[in-house]
Formats: structure tokens, C-alpha cells, sequence
């Protein structure tokens, strides 16, 4: 068995390493070094690399999971020399995957509703979930209406995609919905709950729409919890641009990170500008999210910030910056990205290196996985 090509996951501990050769269809094995006598010779080979904490094989593809202290470029080095080939020198795998480890540094939020009332936060990356209950009010809200209509309806809401340590998002999660929803909202949820009782339909809480006026108000509050209530009410639109922007400013991350988000919506040039502000934001989190925008829309002038960005102190960041450039950069980001194949993150040199084949090669960028789907929607 040999490994085709490498991809890194949202697990900055995890690395999903393609085969040559396939499972049968629904065949899922885990290998730890406890179960070492049940794993074939190559898993156990494999469990045998200084780091290794366990093999998940299914398909056609093993993931292989490291102790965080680990170093990827040796073991993967190991991997390579035992694996990847005749070859035992430097990695020669290929690379050709243009969607490899787009998802890298993500976490996955979702949200547990009950009526719409949250219940719990659980946050996941790759195999590895956290998961926090919500503060005894929210609780007490849904006590209230299930022993009223004597069902329980619990769905999972998707919540989107975060960037950080798994529990530093939930916390952070948890901070958002406590502002979103303040007690008068919970109260009026249960009412309406109640209310709606076991009629069969489908739940959709009824709010009044507040003034913009009482928005732009409570925007100015002294409460992180009124100024994030209001940001999350209202409608970007160019002309909110100069509220968009001094919320930018706000010393609470999550309203800085929701102002990116809105100027993600908005995609003016005054907009863009204020995005490339945001790449020196002092929250890895808000950088990274700023730089995902950026992506999103796919506009090569962001190019020079992308460049800075492949020094930034935060990995997730650089590699956004060099994912950036794998998918729109032009021959202009060559020196930087030379430079940065030799990032002590593996990931990070991983992507780069990609990045900077495709440019060395002339192949034409293929733009964003946004701008790809809107061409061939075109087609």
C-alpha cells in the first residue's frame, strides 16, 4: 500500500493521508496503540513513528493523529521513507488536489435549539468535538415550555465555521447568544413556545423589528451585550459603512468579528480597504476571518496584504494568506512564497508549496472555490 497524496484537516493534530488502495464501502477501523495486536502489520508500522497517537482508516484514506508536541515534518518524513514510494528522500507526493486542506484551522460550531431556544454549544474539529451547556436561564426557558406542551423537539443548528482553540469558540459562542438573546427575549420565546403547543408546525420565533434608529442608539452602549444585540439586528448596507467601521474598533472580539463578516456582505472598495485593516487586528481569530472574506471574494488586489500576511504570527493566518495565493496569486508573490515553504509549520510550508508549484508551472489560477462554482453555474 502506498499513500498517493497528503491533505492537511481542521485538526491541526490530525493529517489525512490518501491510498492507493481502498476499504470496502462503510468500513471504518481505528488503531491506538492499545489495540496494536487487532491492527495490520502496515497501521501498526505506522504506530511505530515517534508521535503517532492513532490511525483512522476508512475508504480510501488513513488519518493519522500526533501528540500535539509532535513535529509533522518528521513524522511525516518517517512516512514517507516507509510508504510513500521507492523513493526515501525529500517528499515527492503529489499535490495535484487543488482542494487540499481548504478547510484548514476551521472549527465547526452548531448551536442546540429547543423551539429556538439555545441549549448547548458544540464545537468540532475533525474528530475531536467540545461541548458547553448554556447558563441556568436558558435552561429554566426550556424547562418551562417542555413541561408545558410535554415534547421535546431538539434540533442542531449550524452555527458556522470559527478559527482558534475549540473551547476559547465555545466560550466565545457562549458570550454571543447570552448578548443575542437577553431576558425579554427569552421570556417572549417561551410565551410564544407555549403558545404554539403541540400544533405540529414548525416553530419560528416572532420578533418585532427595532427601529434603526434604537440600533445606531444601543450601538454607542456601554454594554458589550446592547452594542453586539444591535451589530447582530442590523442590515449592512453602504451607508451603515461608518457604523461597520468603528465597530472594528470595539474592544470585545466577537463585534470586531462580526464586523468583518458585514463587510464580507457589503464588498465595496471602501469595504476592501477596511478588510485589509482588519488583517492587523490583534485577534488571530479576527484576522483569520478577515483573510477568509478576503477569499471569498477573490479580488487579486488583496495580493500585497496577503503577501505581509504569510508573516503573521498566528499559522492559521499564514495559511490563509497561502491558500490566498494557491488559488488567485500571480508570479508577483514567488519570492514570499519561497520564503515560506520553510515555515516551521508543516501545514502552513504544505500549502505554500503548493501555491508556488502552480504559479512555477503557469498554470492559471483557478480562482476561489466560490468563483469556480459562479463559472461553471455560467457554463
Amino acid at each position: 500500500m502506498k499513500i498517493t497524496f497528503i491533505e492537511p484537516t481542521p485538526s491541526p493534530h490530525t493529517m489525512k493521508l490518501h491510498l492507493d488502495e481502498s476499504l470496502e464501502p462503510g468500513v471504518r477501523r481505528t488503531y491506538t496503540p492499545e489495540s496494536l495486536r487487532s491492527a495490520p502489520s502496515w497501521a501498526r508500522e505506522m504506530l511505530s513513528i515517534p508521535g503517532v497517537t492513532s490511525v483512522f482508516h476508512t475508504a480510501d484514506f488513513a488519518a493519522v493523529e500526533r501528540k500535539p508536541s509532535a513535529d509533522w515534518a518528521a513524522i511525516l518524513r518517517e512516512v514517507q521513507s516507509r510508504f510513500g514510494g521507492e523513493s526515501s528522500g525529500e517528499a515527492d507526493w503529489s499535490l495535484t488536489d487543488e482542494n487540499a486542506g481548504a478547510h484548514f484551522g476551521e472549527a465547526q460550531v452548531f448551536v442546540q435549539m429547543f423551539r429556538a431556544i439555545p441549549i448547548q454549544i458544540r464545537v468540532k474539529t475533525g474528530s475531536s468535538e467540545e461541548r458547553i451547556a448554556l447558563s441556568p436561564r436558558f435552561t429554566k426557558a426550556v424547562t418551562d415550555v417542555a413541561s408545558a406542551v410535554l415534547i421535546k423537539e431538539r434540533k442542531l443548528s449550524d452555527y458556522g465555521v470559527r478559527y482558534g482553540e475549540p473551547k476559547e469558540i465555545a466560550r466565545e459562542v457562549e458570550q454571543e447568544l447570552e448578548a443575542a438573546y437577553p431576558q425579554e427575549r427569552l421570556d417572549s420565546l417561551v410565551q410564544q413556545a407555549i403558545a404554539h403547543g403541540v400544533t405540529g408546525g414548525e416553530f419560528i420565533e416572532q420578533r418585532s423589528k427595532r427601529g434603526q434608529d434604537e440600533l445606531l442608539r444601543d450601538l454607542a452602549s456601554e454594554d458589550w451585550r446592547a452594542r453586539y444585540a444591535a451589530l447582530e439586528d442590523l442590515t449592512p448596507s453602504p451607508e451603515l459603512l461608518p457604523h461597520i467601521a468603528a465597530a472594528l474598533h470595539d474592544p470585545k472580539l466577537l463585534i470586531r468579528r462580526l464586523a468583518v463578516v458585514y463587510l464580507g456582505d457589503l464588498r465595496t472598495t471602501e469595504a476592501m480597504a477596511l478588510l485589509y485593516d482588519a488583517m492587523q487586528d490583534k485577534a488571530p481569530a479576527v484576522r483569520r476571518t478577515a483573510g477568509d472574506t478576503l477569499s471569498d471574494i477573490g479580488d487579486p488586489a488583496a495580493t500585497p496584504v496577503m503577501i505581509d500576511a504569510l508573516k503573521d504570527a498566528s499559522k492559521i493566518v499564514r495559511w490563509r494568506a497561502a491558500r490566498f495565493l494557491y488559488e488567485v496569486g500571480t508570479s508577483e508573490a514567488r519570492g514570499a512564497l519561497e520564503a515560506a515553504v520553510n515555515d516551521p509549520e508543516f501545514e502552513v510550508g504544505l500549502q505554500a508549496r503548493m501555491a508556488l508549484e502552480r504559479i512555477e508551472s503557469g498554470e492559471e489560477a483557478a480562482g476561489t472555490v466560490w468563483q469556480q462554482m459562479a463559472e461553471r453555474g455560467r457554463g
